[in-house]
């Protein structure tokens, strides 16, 4: 089709929602915002908490492993960790425009480290507790109370 014709612009409406899924004001909200960002660093900070916690206190434990292993043994907690870096790139660019913000090769490796990883281990946590929860709470609940 000609680049004039309908075709072209219903194109270039589809690649615009691939490419910018959320309204630029729900980013700009939340992301642009001092407040939400803050409470979203705060609540990634004490997810990622929760998550060594939980590798500490399992068995085998952090201790029982080389320091190498450590990203892929706390599969969870990394992935937050690498969430809340992401996400702390944005602090020194408050009040700006959120799509002001600078880009690099570096920045965009670690966001999209950042959002595979967290895509990774959410959809394994949900599908492993799913399928096997007692494998998970179980063990546990039975290991902190004997």
């Amino acid at each position: 089709m000609p680049e004039g014709s309908s075709g072209g612009t219903e194109r270039n409406g589809w690649r615009a929602r691939l490419r910018r899924p959320f309204p630029e004001r729900w980013v700009q909200y939340y992301l642009g915002n001092g407040a939400s960002l803050g409470w979203l660093l705060v609540v990634d900070g004490a997810a990622f908490l929760l998550g060594v916690s939980f590798y500490v206190h399992s068995d085998p434990s952090l201790r029982d492993l080389s320091s190498m292993v450590y990203p892929l043994f706390g599969d969870s907690p990394t992935a937050l960790a690498l969430a809340t870096l992401s996400v702390a790139t944005l602090l020194p660019h408050l009040g700006e425009e959120i799509t002001d913000a600078p880009s690099n090769r570096l920045l965009a490796l670690l966001h999209t480290l950042a959002f595979v990883w967290l895509v990774k281990y959410g959809l394994w946590t949900g599908i492993a507790l799913n399928l096997r929860p007692d494998l998970y709470v179980a063990h546990r609940c039975t290991a902190t109370y004997v």
